[in-house]
C-alpha cells in the first residue's frame, strides 16, 4: 500500500485586525458613559455594549491568530 503523508497546515490567509479592536474598544467607553442623557432606556447598553462586544471578538481572532501561527511555527 502506497500511503503519502501530508504535515502541512493550511492557515488561511486570514488576517486579524488588532488596530480595530483596539479603536472599538476605545469608542466603548465614551459610549458607554457620554450617552447617558440620551432619551432611551440604557443607552449605555445600546451604544457601548455592540462596541465592547465587536472589539471583544476582534481581540479573540487578533490573539487566537497570534497562539495558532506560534503552535503551528514550534511543531513544523
Amino acid at each position: 500500500m502506497d500511503t503519502t503523508m501530508n504535515r502541512s497546515v493550511d492557515v488561511g490567509p486570514t488576517r486579524a485586525r488588532p488596530g480595530l479592536a483596539l479603536f472599538l474598544a476605545l469608542l466603548s467607553i465614551p459610549g458607554t458613559t457620554m450617552v447617558w442623557d440620551l432619551d432611551v432606556p440604557v443607552p449605555g447598553l445600546w451604544i457601548g455594549g455592540p462596541l465592547g462586544v465587536a472589539a471583544i471578538l476582534l481581540a479573540a481572532l487578533a490573539l487566537g491568530q497570534m497562539i495558532i501561527w506560534t503552535a503551528v511555527s514550534l511543531v513544523g
